[in-house]
């Protein structure tokens, strides 16, 4: 199968904080080129073989721990593991080729010319192909052009809660840590009202943490405008004043330039992801919360799906009947994670 990537940006850097794969998109993956998912474990650090779980925000004891490792040992699968998105876009890219990638350009908009479907891009060339796939993310164009919308107003729905998130030196070799041991605990969500806080050991002794405020959207409360404190990991430490120490220890080790805050949106499920030869996936699709993990696995396995439908068919005959397959096995799938 011949394809051309158009990612938007020149060069891969590194960027954000690491992304968490857990056994679905794992076997996804494997499924899909067992190469890269060697890869990918190798290159991630596993956090599934260890404690994980719900935490009572302000003692810090335990609501409940998750047992991660008896379901993937009953099904066969890898344990959940988190590694940097710069590692796996290098790892996707090597699989595609760099050769069939094309920087520094996306698509703008498509149309249907007989049996082919194209492709304009930023700088008004054009690919012709069997199938296009929107993979365009959450603010997608071309999913505003698939349904007639606008595309500067996006189907967001706002989950409620800003993120405010950053990635600490939190243990070894940087620190020695006081209230949680890496070795032993992986991913923990503190939970109380207005605000939950969720930190994971992301590996070479860092934590990566998701701090979730219940605040208006758009980013104009008071938290946002951080008026009152020097910067946002001040007023953190401020809103999350009397926590279990393990939520304060995390903030206090975090460099203030390092806090990044977004609104938490996700996209109520539609089924509108096919028209004609052209199909979505990703975010474009069916964005989720962070807070679920699930944001790149559903991305994975929806590739996965796409690949097997697309395999089916011989010299571009029965592309339309397998997007239409494609989407249909994965609509309802992604919509009970989505929730």
């Amino acid at each position: 199968m011949e394809v051309r990537v158009f990612e938007k940006v020149k060069k891969y850097e590194p960027f954000g904080g690491p992304i968490q794969l857990q056994c679905n998109a794992q076997g996804a993956l494997d499924s899909i080129d067992p190469a890269m998912a060697e890869a990918v474990t190798a290159k991630g650090t596993i956090t599934g073989d260890r404690v994980n779980g719900l935490l009572d925000g302000v003692s810090g004891e335990w609501f409940y721990r998750f047992d991660t490792r008896k379901p993937c040992h009953d099904n066969g699968l890898p344990l959940t593991l988190v590694l940097s998105r710069f590692e796996l876009l290098d790892i996707l890219s090597n699989g595609v080729g760099a050769e069939n990638i094309e920087m520094g350009t996306v698509v703008e908009r498509y149309e249907h010319r007989g049996e082919k479907v194209v492709a304009t891009l930023t700088d008004g060339r054009e690919f012709e192909g069997d199938v296009l796939i929107g993979a365009d993310g959450i603010r997608s164009k071309l999913r505003a052009q698939m349904r007639g919308a606008d595309p500067e107003k996006p189907p967001l729905a706002y989950a409620g809660y800003a993120v405010y998130t950053a990635v600490c030196k939190y243990s070894q070799p940087h620190r020695e840590p006081q209230h949680t041991d890496p070795n032993k605990v992986g991913y923990q969500v503190f939970l109380g009202p207005k605000q939950y806080f969720v930190s994971s050991d992301v590996g070479n002794g860092e934590q990566q943490y998701y701090a979730f405020l219940e605040v208006p959207p758009g980013g104009d409360d008071e938290f946002a405008k951080c008026e009152k404190w020097e910067n946002y990991r001040e007023m953190l430490m401020d809103r999350f004043s009397g926590w279990a120490p393990a939520v304060m220890e995390r903030l206090e080790c975090t460099r203030p330039e390092d806090v990044e805050r977004r609104d938490v949106n996700d996209i109520l499920p539609d089924p509108r992801w096919v028209d004609g030869r052209m199909a979505l996936l990703g975010d474009s699709a069916h964005a989720v919360q962070p807070n679920l993990g699930q944001g790149g696995g559903q991305a994975i396995e929806s590739a996965y799906v796409l690949a097997d439908e697309l395999s089916k068919c011989e010299g571009g005959k029965g592309v339309q009947k397998a997007l239409m397959v494609y989407a249909s096995r994965r609509f309802l799938r992604t919509g009970s994670i989505h929730g």
